[in-house]
This record gives C-alpha cells, structure tokens and sequence, in this order.
C-alpha cells in the first residue's frame, strides 16, 4: 500500500472515529454541519470523455458513501449521460447495472442484428454486393450520412429516464440539471436546462463524425465536449458555492494503438476540448476539488472495459476522502437529502393517445399494422422496443423513436421518424473475384438497382446487370399483398451469361458457354423475419456451345418447371457467423408437360450450424442433392469444388446427379474493427468430404474425397476478403484470393 493510501487510511479512521454524531469538517474547508438552506450548495461537474465517463459512477458512489449531498449536477457527452441519469434519481449502482447490461457495439449500430433484419434483405448478403448503398433521383446521386442516428441509445435513455417523463423543466428533476452541447452553427456552448431530457442528453453526447447532429429549436446540436468539456461555469450559473469537478478526458500525448475508427473521432474531439478544459479549471476556487482519475488502458472507445472505468473512479474518490470529507453533512441531513433525491417511482403510465409524425412514403396504416401497443394499454418497454424495430425493419427510415409526453393530462404517445433522405431508389455494387493463384479465376462486376415503396404495400421492383466471367441481366418485382408483408408474389425475368467445365477427368475438362433465359412467377409467405416458404413455375431456355469445336451448333432446350422452397436463416452474419443456423430444402420439377423438352427431378437440402466455442467458432455445414430416380442433364447437375466446398480440388470439379458435402470449420476474430481489420480479421481452418455419383447409392465412405482449409480472412465494406489454401486426398493442392461471396 502506498504511503498516501496509508495516511488517507490512518485520516479517515481518526476522523470518524472523533466526531460522532456527525463528521468533523476540515478547518480550512465549509463546516459541513449545518443542515437545512444555510449549508453550501455543492455543484457536481461531470466532463465528457466516452467509456472513460463510466468513472463518473465510481465516484458519485463514494460520494454518497461519504454522504456528500449534490444540488445541482452539469455534465457534458458521456458526463451528460451519466449525471442526467443522476439526476433523474438513479443511485450510482442501479446506473452501473444499467450500462453493463448494455450491448454497447449494437448501440452504435442503428440497424437490427442480422437475425432480425426482414428476410428480403437477408437474401442479398448472400450476393456479393457492396456493404452501402448510394441514393439515386433526379437530382442525381445522393449518399447517406454514414452517421449513427443513435435511436438504440434514445431508447435506453428514455427507458431508464421513464419515471420523470413528465418533467420537461430541468430545475424540476430530483437534482436540478444541466447538459452541455455545441451549436454546429458557430461551435459555442448551449447550456440545456428544459425540454426532453433524453435528447438534451443525446445532443450533449452527438459526437460529430460518429452521430448525426440532434435538431432541437432549429439549431443542430453536437457532443458539447468541443465548446464546454468541463462545464465549471454552468453549475457556478446554478447556483453552486462549491464545485466538485471529474475531468475524465485523456491527457495529451496518451494513445492507444490500434484504435478504431470511433476512437480516432473521439480523441480528436478530446484534443479540442483541451483548451475549453484548461479555462473552466481556472475557474475553480481554493475549496472547489477537481478529480483526474487515472483510467490507465481504458480509452475513450473502450465500452468493453466499462467495469474497469467504474473502478478507476471509484479508486480515484477514494484516494481524495480525505478531501471529500470536507462536503460531508451529517447522517440525519444526508438521509432528508438522498429521499428528496429519491421520488418514488410512478406507476407505469397508460397510452391516451398514439400520435405518427414524419411519415410520408411509408403509409400510417403501415406502421399501426406493427404496432403493439393500443390506446389504453399499460406502456411497456419492451413491447415499445420491438416496435421500434419492426418499424425500423420496414426499410425505409434512417432513425425511428417513441416518446411519452404529458399534454393537457393525456399521456401521448409519439411514434417520429426520419425518412431516408437518399431513398426511395437506391444503387449497390459489388464485386466477386475468386482466383486459384495459378492463372485461373473468375471476376464478376454488379451494379445492383431497387426502388423501394413503389406503392403502398412496399412493392419493390429490384435490377441487376453482371459483368465480366459471368453476364447477366435480371428484373424482379416484389409485391407483399398486405401491410404486414406475409404474403407475396414475385415476378423475375433473368437472362446470363457463364462458361463452365465439364470435368472428364482431374486433368481433362471440355469447355462451354452456357446461356440461360428464364421467366419465374413465384407465389410465398414470409416466415417472420427468419425465412420463407414460395411456390413457383419457370419456363425458358438453356443454351449450351461448346468452345473447342467452332463449327459446333449450339444445344438449345425448353425448360419449364414446378418448384418449391423453403428457407430459414438466422446466421448472425452471412459468411463468419458466430451463432444462429440456416437452411435450404428445395425440389425441383422439370416437366414436358409443363413447357420443357425433359422430365427430372431434383431433391436439395443445404443445412449450416454456427455456435461459439470459447474465443473461437464452430461451423457446420453439410449439402446433398438427389435426381429423385431421374436422369438429369449435365448442365443442371450439381456440382462440388473450389474454394466454397472442397478447396483442394477446382471448381466444380466434382458433378453428378447426386452429391453430398459436409466441413467442420473453426476460427477465430483476431481484431477489428480498424483501417487494417477492417470489421474483423479472422483466421480459421476446416475439414471437408464430398462426393459426386449418377445414383445416390454411389454415395459411399469408399467414394468419399477428403480435404482441408487453411484461411485468413477480412470482413470489408467491400465483402469477404480471403486468402487460402486448400489440399485434397490423392496428392491436390490449391491456394486463393477470393473477394466478395460466390455468385
């Protein structure tokens, strides 16, 4: 123990042991003693600073274990958070079970987790397109803020703020309150002391480059830490004769390696609230304390280490009890104090009235037909959250939020949105790029068209045009035939382009250009958000040319088909998840009778299986496909081979009527998100089997190929980037750099 942590020890213990009933008060300091109207009014400071801002809590604890009363508390970005919360009666160990229960990481992502987001935008993670989108109109091309909304944080604040709901002047709250934000107009500090506290607290904490800016009054409001970081002078405004101040900020010179990108913006906010820092300490007098915790490793993006920060701070009042002692006032005074502080909670307020504010493209029948929550009802917050996101899930807002506010007696409920500025036509990208390194692979441009909302069912009219190893071209309509999006049709037109090998053996292949026409009318209901069930009937072409004979007529047959599928997806993530499951079991009809010059069949089920297995993942994955006693023709067989199945071996190497696959893959995220890891760096390896045979019963252990996989790979805006390598039984190896998913 360190000599000032002894004589702290040896100060504290003379100290209550000498002064009962109440604590003797330093000589140099205010008495502390006087209960009632005459006792100094302490003002708390709470300084903006990310993660590092969970000390705050650590030291409001030993503050009232101290019994050191606050009157009035100013806090500005994370400070804000963490003292409006304070000040809405919330004592620091419900506050720091609040923020440890917090999925930080989702927070600053506005959208869904994957396994909740609508089916239809599911099934093009399994395209390789581009992770953003860019909004096209006639005034050309429009692009999305690339800022978080913040609507999860709203939701967490208004939850936890819910019993002072009706409390729009801040003066009015259990202890009188104040954030801090910067007018994005000139940069100058706007001190919010009324209104809604939970986007007063959300503005004081808008980090410019991570958050939009809060639009309160007309004025476009950002994190106040680059105007009034430690804002000394608010709570002297208040009314405080003695300050309290918690500077959290990191000290110059102090940085982390490997920040992400929201920890770059949040220091370089941090530098420029070092002069505005610097200013309001001068404003301290001789018995005002200021408080620097020392946050060692946690940075200001570290909402991981949140438990840590508590600590630190917890650690740093401590050290200063001695000091604190100095605000203390007597048990009796303390415990009249903390049960003004604590009002007594309400009783859930029930729904008067439900009001819709900034829907225009999405129809209000639309959103009611989501919503839970009825006139009359008791509110809840977790239906009210559910809400949200199936509002959210609709697809065409930026950011989605319910307040309660108290009008002429009448608890209202307000559902407001942001529609998206750059919709309802949007384009993507994208590209897939999968090379054996020995001169051999495929590339493939996209260019991705959908206008949404083109009436008000949401139908949706999607094109896309391939260019490169594989040409193409497709238009397909969604329509949902009603509000909930349950039932649907879904018209597609495609024509592409590919050349493929048919493998006569390991080292002798025939290659051909295939060019498939097809006309689908599909009829589905969607299974919540997890999957579909469609029914289908094709009719179109096949048209196969053999390359290495010029003078060879091209083969020309008629398909038509009766087709049903069922898929199910609840993978966390398309191609690295690490939890959830997905499934595909289809059967294909292809028919003379129905328009097509063959008959046969085709049986599939796809299955993959992801859990956690400590710090790593475990994936499974198995395929098999039947001709149902049928003779199906090469060019519809399926096929095995390359790096997504059997990577020792080329791709498609392996084909039959009848084939069965199965890998076990492991890995492990290594870092990310950063510049160079992207959203994740992982690096994994898997085991594979797989087999191609005419009969199904040619499917045997003795017909079983074996292989592995070793690869590195990097989750990217731009798609999976891979480098691997796969070996095969009987002596076959391969590497690759694949970008983007197969297609």
């Amino acid at each position: 123990m360190s000599l000032r942590r002894t004589a702290t020890c040896i100060l504290l213990t003379a100290a209550f042991a000498t002064a009962p009933p109440a604590v003797r008060a330093l000589d140099s300091g205010p008495t502390g003693l006087e209960p009632g109207p005459d006792r100094p009014r302490i003002g708390l400071v709470l300084s903006g600073g990310g993660a590092r801002g969970a000390a705050h809590i650590g030291v409001l604890r030993v503050l009232d274990e101290l019994r050191v009363p606050v009157d009035y508390v100013a806090g500005t970005s994370m400070g804000s958070i963490i003292g409006g919360l304070y000040a809405s009666g919330m004592s620091p160990d419900e506050m720091e079970r609040a923020i440890a229960g917090i999925d930080w990481a989702g927070v600053f992502d506005d959208a869904p987790p994957r396994r909740d987001r609508p089916f239809r935008r599911k099934e093009e993670d399994h395209v390789p397109l581009f992770q953003f989108e860019v909004g096209w109109n006639r005034g050309g091309f429009s692009l999305p803020s690339g800022l978080i909304s913040g609507q999860k944080l709203d939701y967490l604040l208004r939850n936890l703020t819910l019993p002072v709901y009706t409390v729009s002047d801040f003066d009015l709250l259990p202890v009188p309150f104040r954030a801090v934000a910067a007018d994005l107009a000139d940069g100058e500090a706007v001190v919010l002391g009324e209104g809604d506290l939970t986007m007063a607290m959300r503005a004081s904490m808008a980090i410019p480059g991570a958050f939009t800016p809060v639009n309160l009054d007309g004025r476009l409001l950002v994190d106040g830490g680059m105007a009034m970081n430690l804002p000394v002078q608010v709570v002297k405004d208040l009314g405080a004769d003695l300050v309290i101040a918690v500077d959290i900020g990191t000290p110059a010179g102090e940085m982390q390696p490997g920040q992400n990108m929201l920890g770059v913006v949040m220091r370089t906010l941090d530098l420029l609230s070092k002069k505005n820092v610097a200013e309001q300490k001068a404003l301290l007098g001789p018995r005002d304390l200021l408080l620097v915790p020392d946050m060692g490793p946690v940075t200001t993006a570290g909402f991981d280490r949140l438990t840590e920060s508590v600590r630190r701070g917890e650690e740093t009042a401590r050290a200063h009890a001695f000091e604190l002692l100095a605000f203390a006032v007597s048990e009796d005074e303390y415990a009249a104090h903390r049960t003004a502080r604590r009002k007594p909670l309400r009783p859930r307020p029930i729904v008067d009235e439900i009001v819709l504010d900034g829907f225009s493209r999405i129809p209000e029948a639309m959103v009611r037909s989501r919503l839970r929550t009825q006139v009359g009802d008791t509110l809840q917050a977790e239906r009210l959250q559910d809400e949200l996101d199936e509002i959210y899930r609709i697809g065409e807002v930026s950011r989605v939020d319910a307040r309660l506010k108290r009008l002429d007696g009448r608890d209202a409920l307000t559902y407001s949105a942001q529609e998206k500025s750059w919709g309802p036509t949007y384009i993507r990208l994208g590209l897939a790029l999968e090379s054996n390194l020995d001169g051999e692979g495929d590339f493939t441009l996209l260019v991705n068209h959908r206008r949404a909302f083109v009436n008000r069912y949401g139908g949706e009219w999607r094109n896309r045009v391939a260019l490169g190893s594989r040409q193409g071209i497709s238009t397909d309509f969604y329509q949902p035939l009603d509000y909930r999006g349950r039932w649907f049709i879904n018209p597609i037109l495609f024509n592409e382009r590919t050349r493929r090998d048919l493998y006569i053996a390991s080292d002798l292949r025939l290659p051909f250009k295939e060019n498939r026409s097809i006309t689908i009318l599909a009829f589905g209901r969607n299974l919540g958000h997890f999957g579909e069930i469609r029914a289908a009937y094709s009719r179109g072409f096949v048209r196969l040319a053999e390359q290495l004979t010029v003078e060879a007529e091209p083969l020309t047959r008629q398909r038509g088909g009766a087709h049903l599928r069922l898929t199910v997806d609840k993978l966390d993530h398309a191609f690295l998840p690490r939890s959830g499951a997905f499934l595909v079991a289809r059967l294909d009809l292809l028919r003379k009778d129905l328009g097509g010059e063959d008959d046969y069949d085709l049986a599939s089920l796809e299955v993959r299986q992801a859990f956690p297995l400590g710090s790593g993942t475990v994936l499974l994955r198995g395929r098999v496909t039947g001709d149902l006693g049928s003779e199906i023709p090469f060019w519809d067989q399926p096929r095995l081979g390359g790096f997504s199945g059997m990577a020792g071996l080329e791709k498609d190497e392996l084909q039959g009527d009848n084939t069965v696959f199965g890998s076990l893959t492991v890995y492990r995220r290594l870092g990310g998100p950063s510049p160079v890891a992207g959203r994740g760096l992982y690096v994994g390896a898997s085991l594979e089997t797989g087999a191609a045979a005419p009969l199904m019963s040619g499917l045997t252990l003795d017909t079983m190929r074996l292989g592995a996989t070793a690869f590195l790979g990097v989750d990217t805006l731009l798609g999976p980037f891979f480098l691997g390598w796969g070996w095969a039984d009987r002596g076959r190896t391969a590497a690759y750099l694949v970008l983007g998913l197969p297609y």
